[in-house]
């Protein structure tokens, strides 16, 4: 369904909302196409990936929504302009509305657009809405720019005053302490959730890796947990298992499930979220590209992952140490690398039972692959 709530810079026309920076924006490459013609475009690519790479499965296709797909957005913010980069080139297109984020996160934009930090030359921004609502922001900006915008205090003031402010890579938490504004550690709450399947808070930083809605994350996590109910497996290996989306996801369903993490932050969460699921979840900190950290997969009959745009790469080496899993789940949001992992899938013995791609970006050839591999 379209986005109604802000239409400044929306026009209307090809039979839904349009966005007046169509074919200048980098954010919406396939704007000006059909979803129709999008949905065979992918589908094409995905299929003639899999067939060079030795398997000859016919992917399947699920659709999050055309429009309104997110609630989490980066945008970078360049000497007084907030946005996404224009095609082909390096400068930031202003934007204060997108027919891609839902209600409350374009209001959330609209907002922050009016009122910008003096001064910065350049950084980066998200904004996220949380499933209650909640405004967050996380500002990635220089250390330099920080301290002048703590030691200035009245624009922080006023953001502090609506929303939720996270500050720099170690996601520090704005707090106001004796009256004058501080840095504190990070905060976990609720800006996530998973299905189980009702809806399972999740608790993150602002910046910490989510999917980008919850609509979308919805079909992704009912695509992943279907699967692995067909696959029969119970027991799991989660590698790169982040804040606990699939894992909670799992758990819940009756699964037992081995999450390996490496950022620190995520590892907090992740095991925030997992304590009321007890003995079916383990989490262990650590790279799980590491050959060590396989020792502790026990008895898991399956692998789960979502890898980042890399891929697995090395680690699909130190599949032979996994006799037992003989089961994968792979989760891609890029498809060069998963079609490299799919030839070396199909070199260690891994038959392609399932592919389907869930299109969580929608109007851009990106989509998110999930995939089911059984070693014969």
């Amino acid at each position: 369904m379209a986005n109604t709530g802000l239409n400044e810079g929306l026009v209307s026309g090809g039979g839904g909302i349009r966005c007046a920076l169509a074919g200048r924006c980098s954010g919406c490459g396939w704007i000006e196409r059909s979803y129709e013609s999008q949905r065979a475009e992918k589908l094409g690519l995905l299929r003639a990936g899999l067939r060079e790479a030795g398997y000859a499965v016919e992917p399947l296709f699920f659709e999050c929504g055309e429009w309104a797909a997110r609630d989490r957005v980066d945008l970078t913010l360049e000497e007084g302009r907030l946005g996404l980069f224009a095609n082909g080139e390096r400068s930031v297109i202003p934007m204060s509305a997108c027919p891609m984020m839902s209600e409350r996160l374009e209001n959330w934009l609209k907002a922050f657009a009016a009122d910008l930090p003096p001064q910065i030359k350049r950084g980066s921004v998200r904004l996220r809405v949380a499933p209650s609502g909640a405004r967050g922001i996380w500002l990635d900006f220089a250390n330099l720019d920080v301290k002048a915008l703590l030691d200035e205090a009245t624009w922080l003031k006023r953001l502090y005053g609506e929303s939720a402010v996270e500050i720099g890579q170690k996601r520090k938490r704005l707090v106001m302490k004796d009256g004058s504004l501080r840095l504190a550690d990070p905060v976990l709450e609720p800006w996530f959730e998973t299905y189980t399947p009702q809806p399972v808070p999740l608790l993150c930083a602002i910046g910490s890796f989510t999917q980008p809605g919850f609509a979308a994350n919805r079909v992704l996590v009912g695509r992943v947990a279907e699967l692995a109910e067909k696959s029969g497996v119970r027991s799991w290996l989660e590698l790169g298992a982040g804040i606990g989306n699939f894992t909670v996801a799992l758990a819940g369903r009756g699964h037992s499930v081995v999450a390996l993490e490496m950022d620190g932050l995520a590892v907090q969460a992740l095991q925030a979220n997992t304590k009321s699921l007890g003995e079916r979840v383990r989490v262990l900190a650590g790279d799980y590209r590491r050959p060590k950290f396989l020792e502790h997969a026990g008895d898991c009959e399956g692998l789960l992952c979502d890898p980042p745009r890399s891929g697995l790469g090395p680690f699909l080496n130190a599949l032979s140490q996994l006799p037992r899993a003989r089961t994968f789940i792979y989760v891609s949001c890029f498809l060069d690398s998963f079609l490299t992992d799919c030839r070396a899938l199909k070199a260690a013995g891994y038959e392609l039972r399932a592919a389907e791609i869930v299109d969580q970006f929608p109007q851009s050839p990106h989509f998110e692959t999930v995939a089911l591999f059984v070693k014969s």
